[in-house]
């Protein structure tokens, strides 16, 4: 190695570092946690573990790190170089896997995910040393210290000299956030670079990493200071010299911001730019911890018991919710283009403080947060975690106080991966859009208190091109048409909780009616649905009446896909091309034992769900089959099975809680025969009715209630069916005997 390679590789090695500083630690809370992330772990381990490996190898006369590890530390030295090489390793995997994303985000248009760059990536890293190319290493970190640099001289030369976007980088750091939208590509940044990059690859004079960022700085101020466009002696730079792109924009400023996927003029600016934004956020202030201070609301609901007893966070979804708050009403108000994904919004969350407050959460994932507002007045906020939005209030609120929160948001919605499968938003193959699913699907598109206690009334407003259509839960209001596009307005006067808030965009056909009680009736077909199935919808509801009484909600209608996949949203469930008249009384049963009547935590599902699940079996009795019959053969067929007994009902596992459906039919058909058809069927009617809208409930709750409704002892039967993972004494599987 000549001694400009070692200079270009030492001098670039620290541009490097010094541009991918701000990805590094842009999850960092304080300015003291980048100095220990730079400072301490990086300049001071990575140089010092360096110096030492120098000495030791001088020591040892020999270039085999690993060799002289395990010669001299043993086991411990082994697994701290080990430990060491995965460490630089994960950091190299982030960072490739977080450039891919970008570029491909910028220049393709097309969303992939990190998971699946950063497992590219390795194995194509991994495939590469095999063949040998850690042999030209000391090649690539030469050419990597050329074309690295010019990037820090456009850097320095926009932000110390032009200055275009200075007063914007200047206003990042004040306020601690992003703007909404940054470019996608400025041709002056990229022409500066790739010039600094060949001078620093083919000039041998000097050192070719300062020839390379000398290069940009100085090419960079000069394009800058030049128009792109020829013009006409004194005429002065106009938006139309801008090169047009593809872009979302809120156009609206009138207490409505609606979207759009257009092309617009502006002028360019260069894609670097983002990177010194994150520079600056950085060093913006972190957010308090709830546990150090109680002005400041809980980062997951904490669950307490009538009687005070605290049951703590969702043992599966800790970070389920907020506390410190209740939520009276969302009124969401967005703007969707299928044609580029692209959603505008702003959510007015109407609360109330349940303690005094200067620090509050909600949940949003993946969309990005132009501005919040507490009570009329800007309040700072950041992002934490997956789908944490810390509102920092101007103000301290006191206990009981109105809140009342407006927050502006924009970007491309994406879907949840769960064990079952994409919830959330999600594409359909004719271009629309839905978000529905369990348990996590409103965070998706608009900012919520994602936890099933805090149950609020729902007010949608949504506008999209014409000939698209928008439905959700509530009651459908008039839509209106101009500019080429349509506003759609449903609204939900019945509280609901967060998992049953749902939309759906497609070329859908209304169709209006009411049942024989009068009950309107409002459905939606998108094309290639199930016509059909919806006219089953009279007479299932009222076997369904018959079962659980007055039916709980305003709203009653289906939303009919023609895609698989189905969604029991409140008063108006998604129904997919797969469903039949089974799904279709499951969704709607689900209306009372499951929305009206609330589960406390996910662990719960099973205590509502099963029962939802049984009125299908309810159903098929009415039409002639021995339930008891299908019981016995389960369970015998079941018998010697210790898979299907092993869900526990009770708490069947985080990720599992949708699992325990068929052991929990089982229970269900157990129980009516233990208490007799008669207390079954008042317990169906009255447990959803005293609990509507109220209380959510587990099941502890359900075990007192039934003790105490029917007068039996039910300890042992309850704990052989919910408190165990084997299958029941014969006694309990046939009770009725």
């Amino acid at each position: 190695m000549t001694i400009a390679q070692g200079a270009t590789i030492v001098a670039g090695g620290f541009i490097m570092g010094a541009i991918m500083t701000p990805d590094l630690t842009r999850f960092n809370r304080t300015a003291g946690d980048v100095v220990k992330q730079t400072v301490l772990a990086v300049t001071l381990g990575e140089c010092g573990a360096g110096v030492i490996g120098i000495l030791l190898a001088h020591a040892a006369k020999s270039a085999d790190i690993v060799g002289i590890v395990t010669s001299s530390s043993g086991v411990i030295g082994t697994l701290i170089l080990v430990a060491a090489i995965v460490k630089v390793n994960d950091v190299n995997l982030y960072c490739a896997s977080l450039g891919l994303v970008n570029a491909v985000d910028a220049l393709g248009r097309k969303r992939i995910r990190r998971v699946s760059a950063a497992l590219g990536l390795g194995l194509v890293g991994s495939v590469l040393s095999a063949l040998g190319i850690l042999d030209h290493f000391t090649s690539f970190l030469t050419v990597l210290g050329v074309i690295t640099p010019p990037v820090a001289g456009v850097f320095v030369a926009e932000y110390y000299f032009v200055r275009r976007w200075r007063a914007a980088l200047d206003e990042s750091r004040a306020t601690g956030r992003l703007p909404a939208e940054t470019p996608d590509w400025e041709p002056r940044g990229l022409i500066a670079w790739v010039a600094g990059a060949a001078v620093g690859l083919t000039v041998d004079i000097g050192i070719p990493s300062l020839n390379s960022i000398l290069v940009s700085f100085v090419l960079y101020l000069l394009l800058a200071r030049r128009p792109w466009a020829r013009r006409a002696a004194g005429q002065a730079p106009s938006a139309a010299d801008a090169p047009a792109t593809t872009s979302v924009v809120e156009f609206r400023v009138d207490g409505r911001s609606e979207g759009g996927c257009f092309p617009m003029r502006r002028r360019p600016v260069h894609v670097l730019l983002v990177c010194c934004l994150s520079a600056s956020i950085g060093f913006a202030a972190a957010p308090a911890h709830a546990a150090d201070d109680p002005e400041i609301g809980t980062d997951g609901w904490v669950h307490v018991e009538p009687n005070g007893v605290v049951l703590g966070r969702d043992p599966y979804y800790p970070k389920d919710g907020n506390g410190g708050y209740t939520v009276a009403d969302y009124k969401v108000d967005i703007s969707y283009d299928p044609a580029c994904r692209k959603l505008v919004g702003k959510a007015v969350v109407t609360a109330k403080t349940l303690q005094r407050l200067k620090q509050f959460n909600l949940d949003l994932q993946g969309l990005q947060v132009s501005s919040v507002k507490v009570n009329g007045a800007d309040a700072q906020f950041s992002r934490a975690d997956e789908h944490e939005l810390v509102i920092v209030p101007a103000t301290v609120l006191d206990k009981d106080a109105a809140l009342i929160v407006e927050i502006t948001y924009s970007g491309t919605p994406e879907s949840i991966d769960t064990p079952q499968g994409k919830t959330g938003w999600q594409i359909l193959p004719d271009g629309g859009a839905m978000a529905a699913g369990l348990p996590h699907a409103a965070r998706t598109w608009f900012p919520v208190n994602d936890t099933q206690v805090a149950r609020a009334t729902f007010d949608l407003t949504a506008t999209v091109p014409n000939g698209w259509s928008v439905v959700s839960i509530g009651n459908q209001q008039p839509s209106t048409t101009a500019d080429g596009k349509t506003t759609f307005h449903w609204k939900e006067t019945t509280s609901a909780p967060p998992q049953s808030i749902s939309i759906g965009i497609d070329h859908y056909q209304f169709e209006q009616s009411k049942l024989a009680d009068g009950t309107a009736v409002v459905n939606a077909f998108a094309p290639g649905s199930n016509h059909e199935l919806a006219a089953k919808l009279p007479e299932v509801m009222d076997f369904l009446k018959a079962t659980f009484g007055a039916y709980p909600e305003d709203a009653l209608g289906g939303v009919f896909l023609a895609t698989p996949g189905t969604s029991p949203a409140q008063g108006r469930p998604f129904l997919g091309a797969d469903a039949d008249v089974n799904t279709l009384i499951h969704a709607m049963a689900y209306q009372w034992w499951g929305n009206a009547l609330t589960i406390k935590m996910w662990k719960d599902l099973c205590m509502a769900d099963c029962f939802a699940q049984y009125a299908t079996w309810m159903w098929d009795a009415k039409h002639g089959v021995n339930l008891d019959d299908r019981y016995k053969a389960i369970v015998e067929s079941t018998r010697d099975d210790p898979g299907f007994w092993s869900v526990d009902l009770e708490n069947p596992g985080a990720g599992q809680e949708f699992s325990a459906t068929d052991k929990g039919l089982l229970f269900v058909h157990a129980l009516r025969q233990r208490i007799g058809d008669d207390k079954f069927g008042k317990l169906l009617v009255n447990y959803a009715k005293i609990n509507k809208n109220w209380w959510n409930q587990g099941w502890y709750d359900w075990e007192l209630y039934v003790k105490a409704a029917t007068q039996l002892d039910l300890t042992d039967f309850f704990a052989a069916w919910l408190h165990t993972t084997k299958i029941p004494d014969d006694k309990f599987l046939y009770p009725a005997k």
